[in-house]
């Protein structure tokens, strides 16, 4: 024997819908109004009508009933009340003054969490909903706080690496500088010398052990500074003499150590020739 179902029958025995705004402010306290009827402290819920998206019903009746601008609702409960099923949205971000203008509610006022346990005519369902979004803020919020730690952890992280790459780029930077007039003391023995003495076995000694200088402050990322043709630097060279803006000669080398100056180039300075042509 074959049933025959009437679509407006299980429209009519489906429950209603309807949406409430639980709404806390940055003193983590929820936002009540009182029920003229029953008299008991209550969550604003409106029934839901005509098919309508909640969260564009919600923020319009909120602003309607409590003089409020709502944003980003979030729906974090659902509670059956007789024959309407209640969809409750957490708002933690709102604006505006408040004011209530409604037929159906008597007072509004903000209540703690110790204030709603502690009093009698305070809805178990808002209870229970208000428990349940206090949880879930607090849950934002270390979550939150987890990740903010976290990034400065890794920020932390990479600032001691950079600070230990740079320690050990410089870490013998006083030493080498110490290093640096031995160095050219040794180049400065070796200019001038006579045809005589070139092939001495001194000479050749010194060439070697100046080569084997030259390398070593190379490995250990130290440049000397070139200057003469060059034109004049003032982040990298002293001008003792002669004006212009091309170096003429150099009295003493300067130096950098991985980039960074050690010790600027004494220089004379003087101006470019230019070359003419003879007619």
């Amino acid at each position: 024997m074959s049933t025959t179902v009437n679509s407006q029958n299980i429209e009519k025995d489906a429950p209603k819908l309807g949406v409430s705004a639980l709404i806390i402010n940055e003193e983590e306290k929820v936002l009540l109004v009182k029920d003229k009827r029953s008299q008991q402290w209550r969550a604003p819920s409106f029934s839901l009508r005509n098919s309508l998206d909640p969260e564009v019903y919600l923020r319009a009746k909120v602003k309607s009933v409590l003089n409020l601008n709502i944003e980003s609702p979030q729906l974090i409960a659902g509670d059956l009340i007789e024959d309407v099923y209640l969809l409750r949205f957490l708002i933690s971000d709102f604006s505006g003054e408040i004011k209530l203008v409604s037929e159906k509610y008597s007072e509004v006022k903000w209540f703690s969490k110790d204030e709603m346990t502690a009093k009698k005519n305070i809805c178990p369902l808002v209870i229970a909903a208000f428990l349940k979004a206090h949880n879930y803020l607090e849950q934002g919020h270390y979550k939150d706080k987890y990740q903010r730690s976290l990034a400065d952890y890794q920020n932390l992280i990479k600032q001691s690496a950079q600070e230990k790459t740079e320690f050990i780029k410089y870490a013998n930077g006083r030493l080498l500088e110490e290093l640096l007039p031995v160095y050219d003391h040794l180049k400065l023995s070796l200019l001038n010398l006579p045809e005589t003495e070139i092939k001495n076995a001194w000479v050749i000694g010194v060439q070697h052990v100046l080569k084997q200088f030259k390398d070593l402050l190379s490995t250990e990322g130290v440049d000397e500074i070139v200057t003469v043709n060059q034109p004049f630097d003032l982040n990298t060279m002293e001008a003792i003499e002669g004006e212009g803006d091309l170096v003429i000669k150099e009295v003493m080398p300067g130096y950098k150590l991985n980039g960074r100056l050690m010790r600027a180039a004494k220089v004379i300075v003087g101006q470019k020739q230019s070359k003419k042509s003879e007619i």
